[in-house]
């Protein structure tokens, strides 16, 4: 997490909302196309919160499932060989979290976060880099979709900060090509997640990738 100072700061929903409302879903947060943004500019002092930068061993293809600090539920991983990777370089860092397989479940990597431990008085912002294969949904066959997360599960509906990427971004371009997504929170909504069960979540569907995540950042 990362302190937000003047720029725009730097790729999850409910579980129980996702298996049944998917298609509800749409394109959330400020989306700037990566090829327009320089990766690696914001100004912000990240809150401690690990990254997808610590991790397991990778295997010849490049994936691990042992992200540090993370939860992982369904076939999300950690990657050093992401798919489709933007021309934008910055954006990639030395490792993504990717979804690689979905049956009709989420894959996710989740991490708890005590929201008192932050300062107070403060806005907040959660932002990452997402793209995705620009899939769109046919038929039964669900298309691409990658989110981040900030969500008190105890009340998922009421106390929830996403971002979220579809296989159109919010310009019309085609999620393949990558965005710079980003969205805010006051100090005084924050202040009504459960301390003991909020929780930051990347989720995507089949080959949607999130990199760069920035989980939370405290505004001056």
């Amino acid at each position: 997490m990362q302190s937000f100072r003047g720029k725009i700061a730097r790729a999850a929903i409910p579980l129980s909302v996702l298996l049944t409302c998917q298609k509800l879903l749409a394109n959330s947060g400020v989306q700037l196309p990566l090829s327009q943004f320089q990766a690696g500019t914001e100004q912000s002092t990240q809150v401690t919160n690990g990254g997808f930068e610590q991790h397991g061993t990778f295997d010849a293809n490049g994936l691990t499932p042992d992200a540090n600090n993370w939860f992982r539920f369904g076939g999300m991983y950690a990657s050093n060989q992401p798919f489709n990777p933007p021309a934008n370089a910055a954006a990639i860092g030395t490792t993504v979290a990717q979804a690689v397989a979905n049956q009709g479940q989420p894959d996710l990597f989740s991490q708890a976060i005590d929201p008192t431990s932050l300062p107070a008085a403060r806005s907040y912002v959660l932002s990452a880099y997402i793209w995705n294969r620009g899939r769109p949904t046919q038929g039964l066959n669900l298309g691409d979709l990658a989110e981040v997360k900030l969500v008190d599960t105890t009340n998922t509906l009421d106390n929830n900060l996403t971002i979220e990427l579809e296989p159109t971004g919010l310009d019309g371009g085609s999620g393949a090509n990558g965005y710079f997504v980003y969205d805010t929170i006051s100090a005084a909504d924050l202040a009504r997640f459960d301390s003991a069960n909020t929780e930051i979540e990347v989720q995507g569907e089949d080959q949607t990738t999130v990199t760069g995540t920035r989980l939370i950042r405290p505004s001056s």
